[in-house]
């Protein structure tokens, strides 16, 4: 059996913090996370695990999310942060194998772990919007070895 991994960007947050794990969801960004769930809900296949950052905004994106998906509870990863190497990703991912998993979590770390997957090169594919959702199937989970099945963007997107 395969992997099927879910990669959703939190939506967009406030600029100005003085402690970047803090920044919260503007309006907008809450509006797009939802609309994001909406999206994942109505696609195959879907998540049987939620790993989310705990930071405040990747937080509020899985929460907003999640209401299109009852009954998904939300675990909290420490190795989801924008400065995690791909490969420590990756790393954990492993132990999860077959599974259907959403990430939800931020650049650079979603774009270098896209083109890790699915090109074999971190830096293969291009940054991920705010709340933009891909979904990578991996018969292994290895480098290389994914596919991109899936790929939303909010439709105002500018990025």
């Amino acid at each position: 059996m395969s992997q099927f991994v879910w990669m959703l960007r939190h939506g967009e947050a406030e600029r100005e913090t003085r402690h970047d794990p803090d920044r919260v969801l503007t309006d907008l960004g809450r509006v797009d996370a939802a609309a994001a769930g909406a999206v994942l809900a109505a696609c195959e296949p879907l998540p049987l695990r939620v790993l989310c950052s705990p930071y405040a905004r990747a937080q509020q994106t899985a929460v907003a999310a999640l209401q299109s998906l009852p009954g998904l509870k939300i675990e909290t990863v420490d190795w989801l942060t924008p400065d995690t190497p791909p490969l420590t990703t990756l790393k954990h991912l492993t132990a999860i194998h077959d599974e259907v998993v959403l990430l939800v979590a931020h650049q650079p770390l979603l774009g270098d772990l896209l083109g890790l997957l699915t090109e074999g090169d971190a830096h293969a594919a291009a940054a991920l919007p705010t709340a933009a959702l891909a979904g990578v199937e991996l018969p292994i989970t290895a480098v290389g070895y994914g596919t991109l099945r899936y790929l939303h963007t909010p439709p105002h997107d500018k990025h």
